[in-house]
């Protein structure tokens, strides 16, 4: 099997991608960021908004999710290696 190379934007708490990361700007950056990597093989994988139930994050910031998301996020982020 083909090494496998992946860059991820992590799951965040809804209101810090709110205040922050969902503005144009942000949106602008990350279709750079893309277009950067994709052609050197590395695949591109917004997850940011993966988990949207603020009570799944242990964090009071916005990274830190909690035994309860992270279960739902791996499966999702293995199945993407699968395809």
């Amino acid at each position: 099997m083909p090494e496998q190379k992946l860059s991820s934007w992590m799951p965040m708490r809804p209101a810090h991608l709110r205040l922050f990361y969902d503005t144009a700007a942000w949106n602008k950056y990350r279709e750079h960021v893309r277009h950067i990597i994709e052609p050197k093989g590395v695949e591109y994988v917004d997850a940011s908004h993966w988990i949207s139930d603020e009570a799944l994050f242990d964090d009071p910031l916005h990274m830190g999710m909690g035994h309860q998301a992270a279960e739902p996020f791996s499966e999702r982020l293995g199945n993407i290696f699968e395809t």
